[in-house]
């Protein structure tokens, strides 16, 4: 049994639609810090971190001297060849749509999730909002895609056992979306 906390990375100082890989904005490095606390009770878990600039950026802000490692299983949603200007539609409709609906590349990038998660030790991976909701829908049994609204640097708590994955903790939500 591991325990695993999915930290959404901070602010990021473009949006999803306008950049592929921006790092964090000044309130996103304040936001990191302000979980340093937080996490204090998890240090000397695993330390893992989507491959994206703003996660690695949370990461090495909330956990100082600490370097993460970089799991590309833990990256943003693959939104294929489409243009920046044509993603955030694309992800819109995700969003009101079920896992089981998704293009092939979707649920090949949600199950590495799943059997990353299934290998884990206990760990801290800092990753991404859609990331989150990929797991709450499993640990819920719930195949809609939108599950939660993972706030900036909100820890998400969950018990991994043999091929199940239980929500212990639910992080602070946000009532915006990430467009």
């Amino acid at each position: 049994m591991s325990k695993i906390i999915l930290v959404r990375h901070g602010q990021a100082a473009a949006s999803w639609g306008e950049e592929t890989d921006p790092g964090l904005s000044e309130t996103g490095r304040l936001q990191a810090a302000s979980i340093q606390e937080a996490l204090t009770p998890f240090v000397g878990a695993a330390i893992l971190s989507s491959p994206k600039a703003r996660a690695q950026e949370t990461a090495c802000i909330a956990l100082p001297g600490i370097q993460p490692s970089i799991d590309t299983r833990f990256t943003e949603i693959p939104s294929g060849d489409r243009s920046l200007a044509d993603r955030g539609l694309w992800l819109r409709q995700v969003f009101r749509q079920h896992w089981s609906e998704q293009e092939r590349q979707v649920k090949g990038w949600r199950e590495g999730i799943l059997n990353a998660l299934y290998e884990q030790p206990d760990s801290i991976i800092f990753c991404h909002f859609v990331v989150i909701n990929a797991v709450v829908s499993v640990a819920r049994n719930d195949d809609r895609v939108m599950q939660c609204r993972p706030d900036y640097c909100s820890m998400w708590e969950f018990e991994v056992t043999d091929q199940s994955i239980r929500l212990l903790k639910g992080g602070k939500e946000d009532e915006s979306l990430v467009l």
